[in-house]
């Protein structure tokens, strides 16, 4: 009886491991109405989102025979923040295979991934003191302002043989803005021939292709920060005051040192039958 029960034990752990998981496929909704890329959520029906609980995105994706849309909600402080700080990009893979192929990078991010000393001299609270309280109406509309006049860049079209692909009126439109609740709300309207160069086969033939949301981080040695009164700002410096690093500060500066990811795979298009 023992050997049947570690027997049948055996096949049901072996079993775990072979039989394959049946990865989650998104469908785009049917976009009937017209889409207004205005970082507002009243386009957007109540149950069209779908919620990834690592990264605090909530999603959904419509299209109709000639755009795609993409709507996201940045429901984690700290993923929105980071977003904020060292910008998106919203990567398209026409093959489905979740690759970096086609990018749009939107927002830039307040400093460049690269430049990232000019942030760590900056006093423990200050990195983000913007998006960490409710803004009152000044603040919130010089916040939007801000990236109404922000334009995307493009990354890798022109490598795909997609060089037609253009930013604003009958190209690509992306908009970010803060609602009053303080939550980020992204959205972009990208034609279907500026990502697929048989739009047909997407259409018709249930072709699928992949979407991944990025954010940038920062290039530093955690090593360095020591002492709660801050980074030292040269190279090999280190604060000498003896004192223990802020655990709050030192798990923000730890998450802003990667970034955050969501790839969805496999997403089809609502095909009209």
């Amino acid at each position: 009886m023992k050997k049947i029960i570690i027997t049948v034990l055996t096949l049901f752990i072996l079993s775990a491991f072979t039989v394959p998981k049946n990865k989650p496929e998104v469908v785009c909704l049917h976009q009937s109405t017209k889409f207004m890329v205005d970082g507002k959520t009243t386009d957007w029906k109540s149950d069209s989102l779908k919620f990834d609980n690592k990264t605090g995105f909530a999603y959904a994706f419509s299209n109709n025979n000639r755009m795609l849309f993409v709507q996201l909600k940045m429901l984690n402080v700290n993923v929105q923040r980071k977003a904020l700080i060292t910008g998106l990009t919203l990567w398209i893979d026409p093959r489905g295979k979740g690759k970096h192929v086609l990018g749009i990078e939107y927002p830039q991010g307040r400093i460049h991934q690269q430049n990232a000393r000019t942030f760590e001299r900056k006093p423990s609270g200050q990195q983000h003191r913007r998006t960490n309280h409710k803004m009152n109406q000044l603040q919130l509309h010089l916040f939007n302002e801000r990236y109404q006049s922000e334009k995307p860049t493009l990354k890798g079209f022109v490598k795909a043989g997609i060089a037609h692909a253009s930013v604003g009126d009958g190209g690509i439109k992306v908009l970010l803005q803060m609602d009053t609740l303080g939550h980020v709300v992204y959205e972009a309207q990208i034609p279907l021939k500026m990502i697929f160069v048989q739009t047909d086969e997407y259409l018709s033939k249930h072709k699928p292709f992949s979407v991944i949301f990025e954010t940038g981080y920062f290039h530093m040695d955690m090593s360095q920060m020591h002492g709660g009164g801050g980074m030292g700002g040269g190279r090999g410096q280190r604060m000498g005051n003896g004192q223990r690093p802020n655990p709050s500060r030192m798990a923000f500066m730890q998450n802003m040192t990667e970034p955050s990811r969501l790839k969805i795979k496999t997403i089809y298009l609502f095909q009209e039958k």
